[in-house]
């Protein structure tokens, strides 16, 4: 669950929507001007937890639990597949284990770029950021865009090699700009 590179601009809404999940890696991308650009909640968790709560999939005897105790998950070829599932629990008496199954755990946003007049990620759970990492996600106001691109009105979104972010974020990565989008053959 790994998402890098990509730029995301001039969105209504949130450039990444994550509704819940654990194990995101999400890095290395730049987000303009998108109304939010992380909305992370902890609805598994919620639902496992509140009989109220409008996410009730993931409680205890329905069905996302069902299909989970269906699955071959504990097996030893998911196992090997997925490592980090070999510690995750289903022990509802203990939910605020990290590996309990419904936590929104083990994600790691970090080194994001996000350029915004409201300097701010966004709307992330305080259950997401008890659980998982999300840090050094920079946020500078759009007025700025000059010192930290090299053309951004031409559509060159590659950093500028004297920007502030390189300050920040020293291994961010420019992004192949000439591998997106249609190529003519």
């Amino acid at each position: 669950h790994t998402v890098y590179g990509n730029i995301i601009a001039n969105c209504n809404g949130n450039a990444f929507m994550l509704g819940g999940g654990r194990n995101l890696n999400i890095y290395n991308n730049i987000i303009i001007n998108c109304d939010k650009a992380f909305f992370y909640d902890a609805r598994s968790r919620n639902g496992a937890m509140d009989p109220d709560y409008w996410f009730e999939h993931s409680r205890e005897g329905l069905d996302m639990y069902t299909h989970l105790l269906e699955s071959p998950w504990q097996s030893e070829a998911w196992q090997t597949a997925y490592p980090y599932m070999a510690d995750l629990s289903l022990n509802y008496s203990d939910p605020n284990n990290p590996d309990f199954i419904p936590n929104p755990a083990d994600s790691k946003i970090n080194s994001n770029i996000i350029i915004y007049n409201k300097l701010n990620l966004g709307d992330i759970d305080k259950k997401v950021k008890k659980y998982s990492d999300i840090s050094g996600n920079p946020i500078y106001a759009l007025y700025k865009m000059d010192s930290i691109f090299a053309d951004y009105q031409n559509g060159n979104y590659h950093l500028r090699e004297d920007s502030k972010v390189f300050n920040k974020i020293p291994d961010f990565e420019n992004i192949p700009l000439e591998k997106i989008g249609r190529i003519a053959k």
